[in-house]
């Protein structure tokens, strides 16, 4: 609540609403409708755009191990 004043006085309050809080508890009690989503396609053979960040980690993961995914490196000298 955030004081109105009028004359010096204090006459009442404003009740000020927060847009940020308003988008985090949307998320928290509707993920299905308003969380972030991400699509990765790897050479067509994995859609991920229903899935968990915590379950695209885990394809990735799963692929890196079976070498059908090449090794993700931030060395800058592989991008010339």
């Amino acid at each position: 609540m955030e004081p109105v004043y009028h004359l010096g006085k204090t006459v009442g309050a404003i009740r000020k609403y927060s847009d940020t809080l308003a988008i985090f508890l949307l998320k928290a009690h509707a993920p299905e409708k308003y969380r972030e989503r991400s699509s990765l396609d790897l050479q067509g053979s994995l859609q991920v755009s229903n899935m968990t960040d915590d379950e695209i980690a885990a394809e990735i993961a799963a692929l890196m191990a079976r070498n059908l995914l090449p090794s993700l490196k931030s060395d800058a000298s592989d991008l010339t």
